[in-house]
């Protein structure tokens, strides 16, 4: 299905580059006008500035301008935006929900940020309230378009007011509250509809309903819905009081964020990967030079305690031929541990980290005994010295199970002193595992090295 998604895309892609070459409006106007928004602000990125605010700027119909304003990335929103005059742009933007203004604005550069705040001042109210809260938090991706009604209200005035309201907000539960707008309970558009008319909401509703603070991380947002299964999540504030609703399509953005944040802190950037795509090489460099930095230092570190081994190698250079394999099979193996183990964390699957310790040990203790004995024996037929191949297979097999305890540990560590474990996943646990190998693998060799050399 993804290939024909592909193909298709590389057509339409194909055929839009062709129009934009040769200015045919009305044909640019065709294609995109057939196309779902999201398709728009994807084809936006394989074209310059100029050539993204042509095709941008012969869409007539604001609320789909809107719709593909919400979808494009920080860089393309900013281009097509200065390119515009501000009577152009202020229908679109006036188009946009509360809370997809809001993240458009976040992303935007402060001078561009403040322009738009100026013209549109009269019609912001809520885009204000939204941006007094934290961009990674539940009052920062909720949205202000919902249903809430009064708890006295009957089944069919509710119903009425549903019908009114479903033009401009996509109803899926009705949320209840009172004279004080706090939070009393929900109500399902499928329980609304089959209630008797004459039935109040405060008798019809749910009263145990699932909801966050306004402050709640936008993480534990998403594990919330994801867990429970509902479409949308009620947002309260310190006094009950409802003052928006985190929907499912927003949790899938923040899953997505999430998960390309923890992969770019895996692979040694500071920046997710989707942002570094299309970025310079300035860009991607400056994004991945700390931690970088960070295995460099590691690697001196190491380097350091190779110096304290260094009339042990002196004495016997072949030890040097299993150290790389040695910190190599370490580090991938602490690597594997610990990204199994940050996700735990992140889907709240890990609480008690004895349990997950206790089983990573004894896979350890077994993938260092295969790998252990597989080396030694290779080692002692190599190097002609049985006792060699021993010190390697120990080696192997204490590094193996060092950095499986490593992969739970440290994670665990960081968590709980409130830094994100997905930053010590990479060069951190490398960079130790490669230390503790050295040492127990010339450590070992150090002890036995009088019956070596004789």
């Amino acid at each position: 299905m993804q290939s024909q998604y592909n193909r298709r895309f590389g057509v339409i892609l194909t055929a839009l580059q062709k129009m934009v070459r040769r200015r045919g409006t009305s044909h640019i106007r065709k294609i995109v006008s057939k196309l779902h928004p999201a398709d728009v602000a994807k084809l936006l990125r394989h074209f310059d500035p100029d050539e993204q605010w042509l095709i941008f700027s012969i869409i007539d119909d604001a609320e789909f301008a809107a719709e593909i304003l919400s979808e494009t990335d920080a860089e393309t929103s900013e281009q097509l935006i200065r390119h515009a005059e501000p009577s152009r742009i202020a229908p679109i933007l006036r188009a946009m929900s509360p809370d997809d203004l809001t993240d458009l604005l976040d992303q935007l550069p402060d001078d561009l940020r403040q322009s738009i705040l100026s013209f549109l001042h009269e019609d912001l109210e809520d885009v204000r309230a939204l941006m007094q809260y934290g961009k990674d938090t539940a009052g920062g991706i909720m949205t202000t378009d919902y249903v809430a009604l009064n708890e006295g209200m009957s089944v069919e005035e509710a119903i009425k007011e549903v019908r009114a309201a479903g033009e401009k907000v996509m109803v899926s539960y009705i949320y209840v509250v009172d004279d004080a707008n706090r939070l009393r309970g929900v109500v399902s558009l499928r329980q609304l509809i089959l209630a008797d008319p004459t039935q109040t909401l405060r008798e019809i509703m749910t009263k145990e309903v699932w909801k966050v603070h306004v402050e709640t991380d936008q993480e534990e947002v998403a594990h919330l819905v994801a867990h429970y299964n509902i479409l949308a999540i009620p947002v309260v504030d310190h006094e009950n009081r409802l003052v928006g609703i985190v929907t499912v399509d927003d949790i899938i953005d923040v899953i997505h964020e999430e998960a390309s944040e923890d992969l770019a802190y895996l692979a040694g950037s500071s920046k997710p990967l989707d942002t570094l795509i299309d970025a310079s090489p300035i860009k991607v460099s400056k994004a991945r030079l700390p931690w970088l930095g960070t295995a460099l230092l590691g690697g001196l570190f190491t380097g350091t305690i190779m110096s304290f081994f260094e009339g042990t190698l002196e004495k016997y250079i072949a030890l040097s031929v299993f150290i790389p394999v040695i910190m190599a099979m370490g580090g991938h193996h602490g690597i594997q541990t610990s990204t199994m183990f940050i996700r735990g964390l992140a889907t709240g699957e890990i609480g008690d980290i004895l349990r997950p310790l206790w089983k990573e040990f004894l896979v350890g203790c077994i993938m260092g005994a295969v790998c252990g004995f597989g080396l030694g024996v290779v080692a002692s037929l190599w190097l002609g010295n049985w006792l060699l191949g021993v010190v390697a297979g120990v080696a192997m097999f204490f590094a193996l199970n060092t950095s499986a305890m490593m992969g739970v540990l440290l994670p665990a560590f960081f968590n709980r002193i409130g830094i994100d474990p997905a930053i010590t996943a990479g060069p951190f646990i490398t960079a130790i595992q490669d230390a503790t190998g050295i040492i127990i693998y010339l450590g070992l060799a150090t002890l036995v090295l009088p019956w070596i050399v004789k």
